[in-house]
C-alpha cells in the first residue's frame, strides 16, 4: 500500500469513531500529553495500528487539546548531515488536526541531540554550582546563555516548525518545564560572561557605582573593571549577598530572554502564533512575573503526591501521613492561584494544566497511587480556580528508560489504566454537567503578594534555618483559604483595585513605587516579618527597617533574633475587642515605637519583655515575628471578617466560588457534611450535602435573603 493510500485508511477508520461528548469548543475541556515517537509510530509498519488505537482513546475521552513533540528533536535530526524528516510527524498532525482537537507543539529545544552536543559541547553544556560540567544522557543539557546554541540550532528548528505547521498549531509550548533539575542557574563560562554584560548594563558601565552599592569596601572586595567580576560560586568564604542575588536575577532574566528569543522567531513567520510555558510548582527560581508578560497562555504542571513527598520543609510528617495519597489541600490551589495571576500587567487569566498527575510518579522519594476519586477532584478543583483546560500526562507508558514507572492513561501494552476509566465515568460526566453552566474568571477577594527577590534574598540570607520563604507564604494562604475567601496571588506591581485586603507574608525590598500605591490603598494591608528589611542592593536601609515603609507606619526594627526549633514565645494582642495569647517561633524582631509617634498603635506586645510585637496604623498593620496560621486567620477575621463558606472550609476541606458555583473538595479519607449556608438554599448540581471521600460537590446558593 502507498504512504497516501495509508494515510487514507486511517483517517476512515478516524472518521468511523463517533464521539463520546461535546466537542473541543466546550468552556472546560481536557488534554493529553502525547509521545507518538515513544510507541513506534515513526516505524511505517506500526503507524497506522497504534495511532489509529490512541486516536480512538483520544476521541473516547473526549480529549480536545493534545500537546506533543517537545521531546522529539532526535526524531527529526538523528545526525548534523541527515536531512529533517517531517513524514512521520505530518501524518501525526494530520490525524490529529481531522478531529476537534487543538495541537500544542513543543519546541524541542529541552533536549538537543547528540550530534549538536558534539558540535558545542563547553559552549552548550551547563555547569553545577560545584564546577561540575552536565553531560548528555538526560534532558536539559544546555545553558541558556549559549548564544551558539540559540542561533546556530534553536532559531533552525523553532522556524522549520512553524513554517510548517503554523495552520495546525493553536499554542506552541516554548521548552519544558524551564530551569528544571536546577538548571535555571548555571556557572559555565558563557554564564559568566553574560552575567558581566548584564552588570555593566544595569550600573551604566560605572565600576564604581557598583562597588559602592554592593559595599564592596568590605573585605576589599572592590572590582577594576566589570570582566573581573567572577560567579559567586567556589569562594572562600560567604560571598557578598548582592553578588548573589544580581546572579539570580540574572539567571531569571536569561531564561525569559531564552523564552523570548523563540517566541519571536515564532511570530516572525506566523504573527498570529500564540505561546506558553509550562510551569513547575513551587518555583521561587524562575520569575513568573517578568516572564508572564510575553505569554498568552498561562500553564503549569500539576503533581501533587510526588511534591508532597519531596517537600520536607513545607509540610509536616503529620501532613505527609494523612494526605499521602491525595496530595496536601493547599498544594494545588496556591498554584493554581499563582500562574493565573502571572502577568502583573493583566487581571485573573484561564489557564490550563498542562501536565495533571494520572497516577504514580517515577521522581520522589515515595510513589504512591492516588486515592480513587483524586484525579476527579484535582481536574475540578482547577477548574474551580479558572482552569479552563487540564491536560493528563501521558496518553501512553513508555516501558523503557527513565520515566518507565512514570503511569500514564494507558498502560506500556495500550490497555486502560484506572486513570482512563476515572476520566471516562466521573471527569467526563461533571464536565458535561458543569458546561452548561457561565463560569467567568473573576478577580479574587483578597491579593496574596508572592515577591520573588524576597524569595531570592532569604534563600541567600536567611539569617535562620527555620525561616524559608515558601513556608511563610503558605502559611498566610492557607489562613485566607480557611475563611473562604477566593486568592489571588500577586506581583507587588500588580494593581490593587478592588481587594479588601492585601496581604504581605514579607516584602523585603519594597520600591518607592509600590509604596506610593499602597499609600493610596484604601483596603486593609498586613505585612509579614522582615517587611522592608533590605534596600534593593541587599543593604539595611539608612533608616532602619522598615525602610521605604516607614512613610505608612511609623516604627523602627532595631534587632532580629532567629530561634532554633522548639524555642518558642507567647504573644498577647488585643485584637478583635479582646485579650488574646499565640504562640510565635523562629523569628522575633526588637521594635521601637517613639513616645511621640503619632497614629500609630501597639495592638500586640511579647509576653516575656511587654515590647511591641505587632503595630498598626490606618490601614496598615506589622506582624514582628513569624506567626502560627491560626493567628493570621483571627487577624484576617478581626479585620475584614470571613465568607459564608468559612464554616465548611477546615480539616481536608476546601471551597472555592467561580460563577455562580461553589466547589466543595474533600481530601479527606471519609465523608464531610457540608454545614448549611445561613439565610440560602442549597442546590446541588454535582454530588451532594454530605461530600464523600475524596470528591467533589457543586452547588449553586438560592433564595439568599438579604442583610
Amino acid at each position: 500500500m502507498t504512504p497516501a493510500l495509508q494515510l487514507l485508511s486511517l483517517l476512515i477508520i478516524i472518521l468511523s469513531i463517533s464521539p463520546t461528548t461535546q466537542s473541543h469548543h466546550q468552556p472546560l475541556s481536557l488534554g493529553v500529553c502525547y509521545y507518538p515517537e515513544q510507541h513506534s509510530l515513526c516505524d511505517p509498519h506500526r503507524l497506522n495500528q497504534t495511532l489509529s488505537s490512541h486516536i480512538q482513546t483520544i476521541q473516547q475521552l473526549n480529549i480536545s487539546h493534545v500537546r506533543l513533540f517537545e521531546f522529539a528533536w532526535g526524531l527529526l535530526n538523528l545526525d548534523e548531515s541527515s536531512s529533517k524528516n517531517f513524514q512521520c510527524l505530518d501524518k501525526i498532525v494530520t490525524a490529529l488536526h481531522s478531529l476537534p482537537t487543538d495541537i500544542i507543539m513543543g519546541t524541542p529545544s529541552a533536549t538537543p541531540p547528540r550530534f549538536i552536543v558534539n558540535d558545542l559541547y563547553e559552549k552548550l553544556l551547563p555547569v553545577s554550582q560545584h564546577n561540575h560540567v552536565r553531560k548528555f544522557g538526560s534532558r536539559r543539557h544546555y545553558s541558556f546563555a549559549s548564544e551558539e546554541y540559540k542561533e546556530e540550532y534553536v532559531r533552525g528548528i523553532v522556524k522549520e516548525l512553524v513554517t510548517r505547521y503554523h495552520e495546525d498549531v493553536s499554542l506552541w509550548q516554548i521548552d519544558n518545564e524551564l530551569g528544571d533539575h536546577d538548571t535555571l542557574r548555571t556557572y559555565d563560562a558563557q554564564s559568566c560572561n553574560q552575567f558581566q554584560q548584564w552588570l555593566r548594563a544595569k550600573y551604566d558601565s560605572n565600576i564604581t557605582k557598583m562597588n559602592d552599592l554592593w559595599g564592596n569596601v568590605f573585605w576589599s572586595m572592590q572590582y577594576e573593571r566589570f570582566e573581573d567580576v567572577e560567579l559567586p560560586n567556589l569562594v572562600v568564604a560567604q560571598a557578598n549577598p548582592i553578588h548573589w542575588l544580581e546572579f539570580y536575577r540574572f539567571s531569571s532574566d536569561q531564561a525569559v530572554k531564552f523564552h523570548e528569543y523563540q517566541t519571536n522567531i515564532l511570530r516572525e513567520h506566523d504573527p498570529k502564533a500564540r505561546v506558553t510555558s509550562n510551569y513547575l510548582g513551587w518555583d521561587e527560581k524562575l520569575n513568573h512575573y517578568t516572564l508572564g508578560i510575553h505569554q498568552d497562555v498561562f500553564s503549569w504542571d500539576s503533581y501533587p503526591l510526588g511534591i508532597l513527598d519531596v517537600s520536607d520543609v513545607i509540610f509536616s510528617a503529620e501532613e505527609k501521613r494523612r494526605f499521602y495519597n491525595t496530595g496536601h489541600p493547599d498544594f494545588a490551589a496556591w498554584n493554581h492561584d499563582h500562574v493565573a495571576c502571572s502577568d502583573p500587567n493583566r487581571p485573573r487569566q484561564p489557564f490550563i494544566v498542562m501536565e495533571q498527575q494520572p497516577g504514580p510518579v517515577n521522581w520522589a522519594k515515595n510513589n504512591p497511587s492516588p486515592a480513587p476519586g483524586m484525579l476527579y477532584l484535582w481536574a475540578l478543583e482547577a477548574f474551580a480556580h479558572s482552569a479552563n483546560v487540564v491536560s493528563f500526562f501521558r496518553l501512553q507508558q513508555f516501558p523503557s528508560a527513565q520515566e518507565q514507572f512514570h503511569s500514564a492513561i494507558l498502560l506500556s501494552n495500550g490497555e486502560p489504566d484506572e486513570a482512563y476509566f476515572e476520566i471516562r465515568d466521573k471527569i467526563l460526566p461533571a464536565l458535561r454537567t458543569l458546561n452548561v453552566y457561565e463560569l467567568p474568571v473573576e478577580q479574587g477577594d483578597v491579593a496574596l503578594i508572592f515577591d520573588y527577590d524576597s524569595a531570592y534574598s532569604i534563600s541567600i540570607l536567611p539569617q535562620g534555618e527555620n525561616f524559608r520563604y515558601m513556608h511563610l507564604v503558605f502559611i498566610f494562604y492557607k489562613a485566607l483559604r480557611s475563611l473562604g475567601f477566593n486568592i489571588d496571588i500577586v506581583d507587588a506591581k500588580a494593581d490593587y483595585t478592588g481587594y479588601k485586603m492585601l496581604v504581605f507574608p514579607t516584602l523585603i525590598m519594597p520600591t518607592q513605587e509600590v509604596v506610593t500605591k499602597l499609600a493610596s490603598f484604601k483596603g486593609h494591608v498586613l505585612f509579614g516579618p522582615r517587611s522592608g528589611s533590605k534596600t534593593e542592593f541587599f543593604s539595611i536601609p539608612p533608616n532602619l527597617a522598615p525602610g521605604y515603609l516607614h512613610q505608612l507606619m511609623d516604627f523602627t526594627v532595631t534587632r532580629v533574633s532567629s530561634l532554633p526549633e522548639g524555642i518558642d514565645f507567647k504573644v498577647q494582642s488585643e485584637l478583635g475587642g479582646s485579650s488574646t495569647v499565640t504562640m510565635g517561633k523562629y523569628w522575633r524582631e526588637t521594635i521601637r515605637v517613639k513616645p511621640d509617634s503619632k497614629g500609630i498603635k501597639v495592638v500586640g506586645v511579647y509576653e516575656d519583655t511587654k515590647s511591641p510585637a505587632i503595630v498598626k496604623q490606618r490601614n496598615f498593620m506589622y506582624i514582628a515575628f513569624w506567626p502560627e496560621e491560626g493567628f493570621i486567620r483571627g487577624i484576617v477575621q478581626d479585620t475584614i471578617g470571613e465568607t459564608s463558606l468559612a464554616d465548611n472550609a477546615s480539616n481536608g476541606l476546601r471551597i472555592r466560588k467561580r460563577g455562580d458555583l461553589y466547589f466543595a473538595m474533600n481530601y479527606e479519607a471519609s465523608a464531610v457534611e457540608l454545614q448549611p449556608i445561613k439565610g440560602c438554599t442549597m442546590e446541588f448540581v454535582l454530588g451532594k450535602q454530605q461530600v464523600d471521600a475524596h470528591s467533589v460537590s457543586v452547588f449553586r446558593l438560592l433564595n439568599c435573603l438579604r442583610g
